[in-house]
């Protein structure tokens, strides 16, 4: 019988869907899941019980998981509804905390990284330059990383010091 139970939860606990609280976790797996598929599958499958309730960075990631998911599909429909679901994620979070460097960093590399037809890069100059602003204050060592190593964010902040 506690044969039974212990691989019943083993089978339960293999078919949800990983709750990652962990941000360094999710970092990783959101840099993975642009070169590669199964790394997207785990990052949404990480993001999914991400709810409105959750921190404007978690909501955040959640957005970019759906639009790199976009990346994957098929059907341009689908792609487009995903783009725009993550979208609307992002921009939440941003209303939600808009002096949040992460949040800046993950839609300035969203909106760097899209198709121009697509009208999403209004906010690419302002994210870069609050960015680097505000890269001294960031107590985040992992974060600091993350920022220095997009190339287009290396180079000088906007009093002319280095990052």
């Amino acid at each position: 019988m506690k044969l039974l139970f212990g691989c019943l939860v083993l089978v339960y606990c293999y078919w949800l869907p990983p709750q990652i609280n962990d941000l360094p976790e999710i970092r990783k797996l959101a840099a993975g899941s642009t070169i590669d598929n199964n790394q997207a599958r785990k990052f949404a499958a990480a993001m999914v019980s991400v709810s409105s309730a959750d921190a404007p960075v978690m909501i955040c990631y959640k957005g970019a998981s759906v639009m790199i998911q976009a990346k994957y599909a098929f059907n341009p429909f689908v792609k487009f509804e995903k783009f725009k679901t993550g979208k609307a994620l992002i921009e939440q979070a941003f209303q939600r905390d808009s002096s949040n460097v992460e949040i800046r960093l993950i839609r300035y590399s969203i909106q760097s990284n899209l198709p121009a037809f697509l009208g999403y890069h209004s906010e690419i100059i302002n994210d870069r330059l609050y960015i680097q602003r505000h890269f001294g204050e960031c107590q985040d060592a992992e974060l600091k990383k993350m920022i220095l190593s997009i190339q287009s964010l290396s180079g000088t902040r906007a009093n002319g010091s280095k990052l």
